[in-house]
């Protein structure tokens, strides 16, 4: 049985949309060619409302590559305060060895506007890896989702 490379799968957006940026700790963007281990990494994840629209119960589900490890203290005692959120919409979050999870309560967006959700990550393994795509969807309206866009990243020694 042949496995698609995740890579290759296209972006969704079904009523709302969703990236995926990395930043090094000094704010800057991180380039995902050229990471060392030991790096310290902040994750944003962005959905945004394609028109005006209350969303309610959406679950952000962003896996992790074998190369990141999520640090659970780094956001929450504001190490990067650079990293704030704008619109309160997150309830609750799980960080979890191969994933990070966030979970809204309802929230309203304008058409255009949106709102952000950040965690950090070091970088642990050397090698090159998939970088699978971020994805939500609202919990109790499954024609509510979007994926974002796979890509790869390289780890130096």
């Amino acid at each position: 049985l042949a496995v698609e490379d995740p890579a290759t799968l296209q972006a969704e957006a079904k009523g709302i949309e969703i990236a995926r940026r990395y930043f090094r700790t000094d704010g800057s963007e991180a380039d995902l060619t050229s990471l060392v281990r030991g790096e310290m990494l902040v994750a944003e994840i962005t959905l945004t409302a394609p028109m005006k629209a209350t969303y309610s119960d959406l679950v952000i589900e962003d896996l992790l590559p074998a190369c990141f490890e999520p640090d659970h203290s780094a956001i929450s005692g504001g190490v990067y305060p650079w990293a704030k959120q704008g619109v309160r919409w997150e309830m609750r979050r799980e960080l979890r060895d191969d994933r990070v999870l966030g979970f809204s309560h309802r929230f309203s967006m304008e058409q255009g506007a949106s709102a952000k959700f950040y965690y950090a990550v070091r970088v642990v393994s050397a090698g090159e890896f998939v970088l699978p795509a971020p994805s939500v969807e609202a919990m109790y309206d499954p024609s509510l989702r979007a994926r974002g866009v796979a890509s790869r990243v390289k780890i130096e020694q």
